[in-house]
């Protein structure tokens, strides 16, 4: 999924503190939206700038998941990272819907 489809995504499924997103080496709980911005608690030593830069952070905090966009790559942005997204509980229905939306987006991208 890129990115728009991801906002859209955790828009539609989300559920605040009964999510946990994946990314490679790293783990954080969906907190919901703030500001219309997606948000997650987590963990985080800092994010990377380029090769040999990081922007320190070094703290338990919640962010938005486009934090530092505007100082470091659209690649290395915790949105553009996301590569799982798991729900603590989910009804038959709520897992109908994902099936289906997601069966959506692949059909369009075919």
């Amino acid at each position: 999924l890129d990115n728009s489809q991801k906002k859209d995504f955790l828009d539609r499924f989300g559920k605040a503190y009964l999510n946990l997103l994946y990314l490679p080496d790293h783990i954080m709980l969906y907190a919901g939206k703030i500001s219309d911005k997606n948000v997650a608690v987590h963990n985080i030593w800092g994010l990377r700038k380029d090769e040999t830069q990081r922007l320190l952070i070094s703290s338990s905090v919640i962010t938005s998941l486009e934090i530092g966009k505007d100082e470091i790559s659209k690649e290395n942005l915790l949105l553009s990272r996301l590569k799982e997204v798991s729900f603590i509980y989910l009804s038959k229905e709520e897992k109908e819907q994902i099936t289906n939306y997601l069966e959506k987006l692949k059909n369009k991208a075919d």
